[in-house]
């Protein structure tokens, strides 16, 4: 999400601001409609599913921007979106799971304060990388670092309740 601006600018750059606006819309709009039907799969399924999602998004995302292809870019986005909407999901509902049943909401708060602030860092962290190496350089520590996420995430998924 951190990167899909500045990504669509660059692959869409002939066709203006108004419609690299609108991968960013197809990306929200997904990840919204993909919460509804995750909220019907197992945790582990969601998280693993959205983990999934989220690397074969970011790799359409470089493929994108290597290839200047809009479709590739677009794909990345629909795919970014539904592993984003299944992780919240996942991760939301195993919050709450864990959490005693009088500090599930406080619990829960908490649980949205840091992921906010947490995009919110990663997207002004990126920004400011941006202006140093440039896009391609930005999307690879992105890319490297995420990489790394994902597999300690999935190191401890044993521990997340089904």
């Amino acid at each position: 999400m951190a990167l899909g601006p500045p990504l669509a600018r660059t692959v869409l750059s002939g066709l203006g601001t108004g419609v690299a606006g609108l991968i960013v819309a197809l990306f929200q709009v997904v990840a919204g409609c993909s919460r509804l039907a995750a909220s019907r799969l197992a945790r582990r399924t969601t998280v693993q599913a959205g983990l999934a999602l989220l690397v074969v998004s970011l790799a359409g995302s470089l493929s994108a921007l290597g290839m200047g292809s809009a479709w590739s870019l677009g794909l990345a986005a629909i795919a970014g979106g539904i592993g984003y909407g299944t992780r919240f999901v996942g991760y939301s509902s195993a919050v709450t799971a864990l959490a005693p049943p009088d500090r599930r909401a406080r619990l829960a708060l908490m649980y949205l304060v840091a992921g906010y602030l947490g995009s919110a860092a990663t997207t002004l962290g990126l920004g400011a990388l941006i202006d140093v190496p440039g896009l391609r350089g930005a999307t690879l520590v992105f890319t490297a670092v995420l990489l790394a996420s994902v597999a300690l995430i999935l190191s401890g998924i044993q521990r997340l309740p089904r």
